[in-house]
């Protein structure tokens, strides 16, 4: 039978390079299935498509590492220390990931929506959420990433003005930091305060150096969700940025 083969563009590449390995995966179809499906028009990316499409075969061998497994998943963890490709945590991570990009093919579906009419702004904040599955253990996050791929597909105005900001938040964040965004945004300044005793303002939520909070919200001002308010004698007060209800639109389940 013939077949036609494609090689997976730099979305794939670019989230296996982070962790040290590159490699590229022939991808081929058979006789009949030329043309590229709506699913892989959204996405731009023919593996991810393969991954997302019923009846598409992801095969090897990829330009990198001897004897790679058919797996396009295990391409990163080759080159790390080639035995994690076939052990159980491998197995288990391959698992989640085609479990989360499965649960998103079967979003698109259930939705119905017409791709060719998304923004570029919409069709770029999705693609950075289906990229960040394969670089996500997390079962929480893989959830968050659902959320958020769902929503910026049926809601233009998430989408509309800071793509890039959103598509490397939904990278980069934790899911403990998205919770305690969610949770905290109520409050119109945030401090991390050294003294459990410090009188916290009113509206204000403070968290304690040393604690787990207080990390997760340092972690939410170098993420540039916070900003600096009005610095005082004894303590940093932050106000949330304008990212911040723009990511809490994509994250939070409609």
């Amino acid at each position: 039978m013939q077949r036609k083969l494609y090689i997976n563009p730099p979305l794939y590449i670019r989230q296996m390079s982070n962790i040290g390995s590159v490699g590229f995966c022939f991808l081929h179809y058979p006789r009949g299935k030329m043309e590229p499906s709506s699913t892989e028009k959204f996405l731009g990316n023919p593996l991810a498509a393969a991954l997302l499409s019923a009846g598409a075969a992801v095969t090897g061998p990829a330009l990198i590492g001897a004897g790679l497994p058919p797996d396009p998943f295990a391409i990163a963890l080759l080159g790390i220390v080639p035995g994690l490709a076939q052990s159980a945590i491998a197995e288990r991570y391959v698992q989640r990931t085609r479990d989360a990009l499965d649960a998103m093919r079967r979003d698109v579906e259930a939705m119905r929506i017409d791709l060719d009419r998304i923004t570029e702004e919409q069709y770029k904040v999705a693609s950075d959420c289906g990229a960040a599955v394969y670089a996500t253990i997390d079962q929480a996050k893989l959830d968050y990433l659902r959320i958020a791929f769902r929503n910026s597909l049926i809601d233009e105005q998430a989408c509309a003005g800071v793509p890039e900001a959103l598509g490397r938040l939904v990278r980069d964040m934790s899911a403990a930091e998205i919770r305690l965004l969610d949770e905290l945004f109520q409050y119109s300044a945030v401090c991390i305060i050294e003294d459990e005793n410090f009188q916290t303002p009113e509206h204000t939520y403070s968290a304690l150096i040393g604690s787990i909070e207080a990390l997760n919200v340092s972690g939410l001002i170098r993420l540039g969700l916070l900003q600096t308010l009005a610095p005082s004698f004894d303590v940093t007060f932050y106000k949330w940025t304008a990212l911040a209800p723009k990511l809490l639109a994509l994250v939070r389940r409609r």
